[in-house]
């Protein structure tokens, strides 16, 4: 009853109000422990999204980022989600978490379409399905792996927040698991999944090595790519100009090599930056 009560509080509060309180918790470590509490209700709970593109679908974030049951999670991205899929559009998620922007991406394309949603930590690829199956997403394929510039082992370093796991470097130390790599291009060349229209990225500083194994697919089929930043924007600006692509940050006006460190760049082929 309570957690219900709080759920219908937030969804009538403003979306750009809910957003800064999120943005308030990483001011100091007593802010993060009260916005924590605060949405510990919401972090466990099937509900509805209430605000963004992903408004009205069913979403349980497994104790993730509470901004995803809200749809109050970056708004620029989702706007540009909406603008440009089209029903029957293929669609990748790498680093798709517990998969909001993948049910985001399945309404989006419809059931002609199909969504493939590439998460490595098993526990949260377990999520991820089932926040496709409680929307009845039988077009989206889960594939529990990490994706890099060629097939193999590797292992994912953990974090406190799932979402924060990632590729680990060479002897980094502290928690670790064990994850199957897989590259783009061997997976599109042997007919495993379908050519895409748009490949989404986030996959905490290892997007060039994504970037590396997927180069004869997007020379191929020019899918629009939509990348989170992680301080490589040069690099990352560079390959997509090596491939004829143009790249612009969603929230700068700046050249994506001059933005901030953690902005989403959008690359679209033929587009000058």
């Amino acid at each position: 009853m309570i957690r219900r009560l709080l759920l219908a509080i937030a969804s009538r509060l403003p979306a750009g109000l809910l957003r800064r309180i999120g943005a308030w918790q990483w001011t100091g470590p007593l802010a993060r422990r009260l916005v924590a509490l605060g949405s510990a209700w919401i972090r466990q709970a099937d509900v509805v999204i209430s605000h963004g593109a992903a408004a009205g679908l069913r979403f349980n974030t497994a104790g993730a980022n509470p901004g995803y049951a809200l749809g109050t999670t970056e708004p620029l991205v989702q706007e540009a989600l909406r603008r440009l899929l089209r029903p029957g559009d293929v669609v990748y998620d790498i680093g798709a978490n517990v998969g909001f922007f993948t049910v985001l991406a399945a309404r989006l394309v419809g059931s002609g379409g199909a969504v493939v949603a590439f998460e490595p930590l098993p526990s949260t690829a377990e999520a991820l399905r089932r926040n496709a199956a409680l929307n009845g997403f039988a077009h989206v394929t889960v594939v529990a792996r990490a994706v890099g510039r060629a097939a193999g082992a590797a292992k994912l370093a953990l974090r406190e927040e799932s979402t924060w796991a990632r590729l680990a470097a060479p002897g980094e130390t502290g928690p670790t698991v064990d994850v199957e790599m897989v590259a783009i291009d061997d997976l599109v060349g042997s007919g495993a999944i379908r050519p895409p229209a748009l490949v989404k990225i986030d996959v905490e500083g290892a997007e060039l090595e994504v970037i590396a194994g997927m180069r004869r697919t997007i020379a191929a089929h020019h899918p629009t790519i939509l990348c989170e930043m992680h301080g490589t924007n040069a690099a990352f600006a560079a390959q997509m100009a090596e491939l004829e692509y143009g790249v612009t940050a969603l929230e700068s006006p700046l050249p994506l090599a001059e933005a901030p460190w953690d902005v989403h760049a959008l690359a679209t082929p033929g587009r000058s930056a």
